[in-house]
């Protein structure tokens, strides 16, 4: 079975099944490719009805809230989007953060003076020997330098989550002055910090310590918080386990999920936690360096986005933003084809992740500036194609189809086209959840200039891929790990972050020795680091550093990191303070 969708500038026609809204006909603003799909969805619900898992959205007692970014023009106006019930956050030049209620969304699309409105894309997570790796060393010991760098009169921000406020890390060498100096932790009810809406500011360093954690089940914000900062108090004499900026004030960010609600943090909640601690550091008089390891492989990987604007309007003189490069250094993830009159198609099929509980995946797909392209998705049973769809990229359209594989299951589709978004490139995205048994074969033609495409998925905070394969067919690609670098990791502004590997060995608190010897080689680049370059060709990552066998802090709450815990063959070193610091 074949159907053809075509948008024409002047009617749709549509052939057999498949639910299509030309979504901009009546706005003011482009919407991105994620903004379509949501609006798409949206119509189907009930004011009160929970969203789909893959929306970053809160609740309060009267709305759902989704967080978005927008682009605003001289013509906005804040009281216009402020009587629909909108929350403005952070203004990083005409980059705003909003948080909409949904039942609102209609009448702020079309609301004068927004040129674009994105609304989140989920994103998700992404350290003794390594300072001698890095000559860290030597800098803490002024080594050819002017003065010792140790942090001191410098503000760390770690925006993440499963942050250990107690932990000894986070005070001083001498285990006296505690460092941490704010905590908003943005998913809590209480206090929102002033000029935010949402969250609870924690001031207090006593609040802090007998808050002790923002999730019992994570350790990454403290392994990251401690790699960047921590003191190494509790360790060996010479400070062995001590981080970077080891006299630094730290203040943290905890973008922890509420399951109930929402499956992960979004990037307009991440510019407000920058500008957040920015403004903390500049009310001390102090620069800061923020740091995020998260991330996700959707979105234009050129530095055009919306949140790479705006943290280019943040950023600057005392004023850093650092990037992890992220983790699918591994992952056939990509293809990029160079289209011409003699080669105009290019085929692949996707292996879904098997990690998750169900078949799904986001396939983005990028073009040229004022380029269109086809996108076909197929079912292949093996032998032959059981049902196909062809959609051209010529007209802004968001469609709810499905295909019928040869089993009679159903592969349901999503696809939001924007043949010119935020960075004039003509953009698919497609929302899969296939139940057949048979294999998804993608089709992209043109006849000329380049396109990108890229999978990924989030759920539950945690990133899956799966894979482009070739299916043993000489007609088809297969998939590469090159230019895997998400849109955020591509921001110009931002200093990404790759890993290269400084130790493969390490020993147990019980004295078992572990190893990642063949998988990876000190002082290469660690395989699970992703490529770049970006889409524009500039050089990301810029630096690489230890990101393979780090030991740093974790936090105490997770108890699978205790003796009798599932991970506790991961722990180099345990340390009991006598004061009740946490271990």
């Amino acid at each position: 079975m074949l159907r053809i969708i075509l948008f024409c500038l002047s009617y749709l026609f549509i052939i057999l099944n498949g639910l299509a809204q030309n979504i901009e006909a009546h706005s003011h603003a482009k919407l991105s490719a994620f903004t379509q799909k949501f609006i798409l969805e949206k119509s189907k619900l009930n004011n009160n009805e929970q969203l789909n898992n893959e929306y970053s959205h809160n609740k309060s007692v009267k709305h759902i809230y989704v967080g978005a970014l927008i682009k605003v023009n001289d013509n906005i106006q804040q009281q216009n989007i402020e009587k629909l019930g909108i929350i403005v956050g952070t203004k990083a030049g005409n980059i705003w953060t909003v948080r909409i209620p949904i039942d609102s969304l209609d009448d702020f699309v079309n609301l004068e003076g927004i040129d674009y409105i994105q609304i989140d894309e989920p994103i998700h997570q992404n350290l003794d020997y390594a300072r001698k790796a890095v000559r860290v060393d030597s800098v803490h010991n002024g080594f050819a330098l002017p003065c010792k760098y140790t942090g001191k009169n410098v503000v760390v921000g770690i925006i993440d989550v499963g942050f250990d406020y107690s932990h000894p890390a986070f005070y001083d060498t001498m285990g006296i002055k505690y460092r941490i100096k704010r905590v908003w932790e943005q998913n809590s009810n209480g206090t929102p910090p002033d000029g935010y809406s949402y969250g609870n500011e924690i001031i207090d360093s006593l609040e802090m310590i007998l808050k002790g954690t923002d999730d019992k089940t994570s350790i990454h914000g403290t392994h990251v918080a401690a790699i960047a900062a921590g003191s190494g108090y509790g360790g060996n004499p010479n400070s062995k386990y001590r981080g970077i900026a080891y006299e630094s004030d730290i203040v943290l960010v905890a973008i922890t999920p509420q399951q109930s609600q929402w499956i992960s943090g979004g990037l307009s909640v991440i510019i407000d936690a920058i500008n957040y601690i920015f403004t903390y550091a500049e009310s001390q008089g102090k620069p800061a360096v923020v740091n995020l390891s998260w991330g996700c492989t959707i979105g234009p990987a050129d530095g055009t986005s919306l949140f790479s604007q705006a943290c280019d309007n943040l950023t600057g003189p005392g004023k850093i933003f650092v990037i992890a490069a992220g983790n699918n250094g591994n992952d056939k993830i990509h293809i990029q084809k160079n289209f011409s009159k003699q080669d105009t198609i290019v085929n692949s099929f996707i292996v879904f992740d098997n990690n998750l509980p169900f078949k799904a995946t986001w396939l983005d797909i990028w073009g040229d500036t004022g380029r269109t392209f086809t996108l076909g998705l197929s079912l292949f049973d093996g032998s032959e194609f059981t049902d196909s769809i062809y959609v051209k990229c010529i007209n802004n359209m968001a469609i709810d189809t499905f295909l019928i594989g040869s089993d009679n299951d159903t592969c349901f589709l999503k696809i939001s086209i924007l043949p010119s978004d935020i960075n004039n490139r003509s953009h698919i995205l497609v929302d899969i959840n296939c139940k057949t048994i048979d294999s998804l074969c993608v089709t992209v033609k043109d006849t000329v200039g380049t396109v990108n495409m890229c999978l990924g998925y989030v759920f539950g905070s945690r990133g899956y891929y799966g894979y482009f394969t070739d299916n043993n067919k000489p007609w088809a690609t297969i998939g590469n790990s090159e230019m895997t670098l998400g849109e955020m990791a591509t921001t110009k502004s931002a200093i990404t972050v790759g890993a290269f590997t400084s130790k493969t060995n390490w020993t147990d608190p019980n004295g078992n020795e572990w190893s990642y010897a063949g998988y990876a080689y000190i002082n290469s680049i660690a395989p699970f680091s992703s490529h770049g370059p970006s889409w524009d060709n500039r050089l990301k990552p810029e630096i690489c550093a230890p990101g393979l066998t780090l030991a740093s802090a974790i936090n105490s709450f997770d108890t699978s990191f205790l003796p009798d815990g599932s991970q506790y063959f991961y722990a180099v070193c345990k340390y009991t303070n006598p004061t009740n610091m946490k271990d």
